[in-house]
C-alpha cells in the first residue's frame, strides 16, 4: 500500500471514530480537522501509536465541552496533553 493509501485510510478511519460519538456531521467535521492537525503539530504519523488514543479523547472531550471550532478545539488538546491532565499516559498506554 502506498504512503497515500495509508494517510488515506488513516483520515477515514479517524472520520468514522468521531462519526460514531453521536455529534452533527459538522462538529464530526471540525473534530477530524482538529485530529489531524493536532497529530500533526505533535509529530504523530503514526495513526497506530497509543497516544493518537490520547489524542483522539481529548479532541472528544473538547467537543463534549461545546467547543466548535477547529483550532480551538486543537488548542485545547495539545494544552492538555502538555500539562498532563490526561489520566493516561504515554507509559501507561505502552504497557
Amino acid at each position: 500500500m502506498s504512503d497515500q493509501a495509508r494517510v488515506l485510510e488513516a483520515q477515514r478511519a479517524d472520520h468514522t471514530l468521531f462519526k460514531r460519538t453521536g455529534f452533527d456531521p459538522e462538529l464530526v467535521e471540525a473534530m477530524s480537522a482538529a485530529f489531524e492537525s493536532t497529530c500533526d503539530a505533535l509529530g504523530l504519523t503514526e495513526r497506530t501509536d497509543p497516544i493518537t488514543t490520547l489524542v483522539a479523547e481529548k479532541i472528544i472531550e473538547a467537543a463534549q465541552r461545546g467547543l466548535r471550532s477547529p483550532t480551538e478545539i486543537q488548542k485545547l488538546a495539545i494544552r492538555e496533553l502538555k500539562s498532563g491532565s490526561n489520566s493516561r499516559t504515554a507509559t501507561e498506554c505502552n504497557s
